[in-house]
């Protein structure tokens, strides 16, 4: 009984390892595609000032709600 504990214990942490080791390589091929598609724009003419932060597409999708409302109305 103790041998197939640990049996499943040493399982479940290969399990967690091998999601991390995915979350981990997707997380960084996230990143890096929207690296290389923002280096693409840049280099096709795109001005890099017009990339909002998360700030300004906050401030950005309240202003347009707003607006929508008002038209609502």
């Amino acid at each position: 009984m103790q041998d197939r504990l640990a049996e499943l214990e040493e399982l479940q942490v290969r399990v967690h390892l091998i999601l991390l080791l995915r979350v981990s390589y997707l997380f960084f091929f996230f990143l890096s595609f929207r690296y290389c598609r923002f280096q693409k724009c840049v280099e096709a003419g795109m001005n890099p000032k017009w990339v909002l932060n998360d700030a300004e597409k906050r401030r950005r999708a309240e202003r347009l709600d707003a607006i929508k409302r008002e038209r609502v109305r």
